[in-house]
């Protein structure tokens, strides 16, 4: 049951928002720094320190960023079934600790893939619940819940700013261990902040999560599980094609499972669930795209990025700091601009604001190919500006498609089938990057990891055929926004 809330006397703006609500920010932008710290260093830590190929690295970074999101609604069950939320979400913080420290010593193939186990895990346990946090922090039909999956986003891209900022400098000047310790030191703060906040999480936890019966037996059992899980996990990245078919099989089944759930459901929940489905498919799109820029555009910066700014050679995992610099910039503003349309009573919907954000997203890739034909250098390069304004358009288009998908969840599930809704979210998102990850090992098997010119011609091609595939996606799916508005609005006043 939520807390801190009427509806109808309810202020807007940051600073009128559910008490709870600000520790989720706090301990999310600690997170957050950990998770993408890794990120802005992992491709290229693979390649220099453990010596694997750009395919592979590449490869094994998609897989990972996958499975992170599609065993999230195994997280999503623990947390609704059997230990309820908040001590899912202290599970998880305790195995990202374990994870990062493992993984910042590391020196063998073993023990790197067993810590990205770790991290896959504690991902697992901590990230659905911290959204489903969210939507327990107000009413169904509370008008800031858009605005606070927007300054939660925001959120999460301050602190991965701050992780993909200062992890490479740090990486670059000391070591990749002193700065992969970094992302364990900021989990250690996200505990102590959980600590002191403890009894607000369970004050809104559910109904498991207040029963006290066995749960310390329970945390620690799954305690011990989730570290041989680990170690399966990371043997299941070690096999790129085994992840595969589990992936899409898992996948495969899952669907299977969510649409006889939405079938046997009353008439309007099972709408609204069958909505929320179409919109998923949707995002599989952006998850596709997504996925490029943790893996082609840091390569692409790698070997065609002039990286040199004023005498200092920016590392090429720091160019990621773009993508929620912008989104920082951009998230407040998209909140104050979703709070007065409301208020001028004007709808821009969920299904709208999802072909934009295709639409925009696509202007990226393009602006890329444009500059990667007319704009190159002596040594095969582009200037950093045009990566900057690049992600200036995925951004936005990120921010329309993926900040707001949450809250469509939240909205359209049963509120019971919050953790699993989060979950299949999650699960949308891994199958998308799987296959942006395969987009991305096709594209780095057409060149020499030393030849500037097949490069610069590789990712051309691929920032164009995909640039150009995806807006005429999100021009198709303009089509079909009247019909999903329709049907979602029915839902919504339904549950009114």
């Amino acid at each position: 049951m939520s807390i801190d809330i009427n509806v109808k006397t309810a202020k807007v703006g940051f600073f009128h928002l559910p008490k709870t609500f600000y520790v989720l920010l706090l301990i999310e932008v600690l997170e957050r720094f950990a998770f993408y710290g890794l990120q802005s260093v992992s491709i290229i830590y693979f390649i220099q320190k453990f010596r694997m190929s750009e395919a592979i690295s590449s490869d094994l970074y998609s897989s990972f960023s996958a499975l992170t999101y599609v065993l999230l609604i195994l997280g999503g069950v623990v947390g609704d079934r059997v230990l309820g939320i908040a001590r899912t979400y202290l599970l998880g913080i305790i195995v990202f600790i374990i994870g990062y420290g493992l993984l910042s010593v590391s020196s063998s193939y073993d023990m790197l893939y067993l810590s990205m186990g770790l991290i896959l895990v504690g991902n697992i346990f901590f990230k659905t619940n911290a959204n489903n946090y969210i939507g327990r922090c107000f009413e169904r039909n509370d008008p800031r819940i858009d605005s606070a999956f927007t300054y939660f986003y925001m959120s999460i891209n301050l602190g991965s700013f701050i992780g993909i900022i200062l992890v490479p400098i740090i990486s670059k000047a000391i070591s990749y261990n002193v700065g992969l310790s970094l992302c364990a030191c900021s989990m250690l703060c996200s505990l102590v902040f959980y600590g002191l906040f403890r009894d607000r999480f369970h004050l809104i936890d559910n109904q498991i999560g207040k029963n006290k019966k066995n749960k310390l037996s329970l945390f620690i059992g799954l305690l011990i599980i989730s570290v041989f899980f680990a170690y399966l996990m990371g043997n299941l990245l070690k096999d790129s094609e085994l992840n595969r078919v589990i992936l899409f099989v898992g996948s495969i089944l899952v669907l299977g499972i969510y649409l006889i759930m939405a079938f046997r459901l009353p008439k309007y929940e099972s709408k609204g669930m069958l909505v929320a489905l179409i919109l998923i498919l949707q995002s599989i799109i952006f998850w596709c795209l997504y996925v490029q820029t943790m893996t082609a555009f840091i390569l692409f910066a790698y070997h065609n990025i002039n990286l040199n700014i004023l005498g200092y050679q920016v590392p090429a995992g720091m160019t990621q700091a773009f993508n929620p610099f912008f989104i920082v910039i951009f998230s407040p503003i998209l909140a104050s601009i979703y709070l007065n349309l409301y208020n001028k009573k004007i709808e821009v919907s969920i299904p709208a604001k999802f072909a934009l954000g295709i639409c925009v997203t696509s202007l990226c890739f393009i602006l890329l190919g444009f500059a990667s034909s007319f704009f190159t250098n002596d040594k095969f390069q582009i200037s950093i500006v045009w990566l900057f304004i690049a992600y200036g358009f995925y951004s936005l288009g990120e921010l329309l498609v993926t900040a707001l998908g949450p809250a469509m969840m939240a909205k359209l599930l049963p509120k019971r089938f919050g953790g699993f809704a989060q979950g299949i979210w999650y699960l949308a998102s891994g199958i998308g990057m799987k296959t942006g990850g395969l987009i991305v090992a096709y594209t780095t098997s057409q060149y020499k990891s030393d030849n500037a010119i097949q490069s610069l011609v590789a990712y051309k091609h691929l920032f164009y055929s995909v640039g150009v595939a995806t807006m005429i996606i999100g021009g198709l799916l303009f089509f079909m926004v009247k019909q999903l508005t329709k049907h979602m609005n029915e839902v919504l006043a339904h549950q009114a």
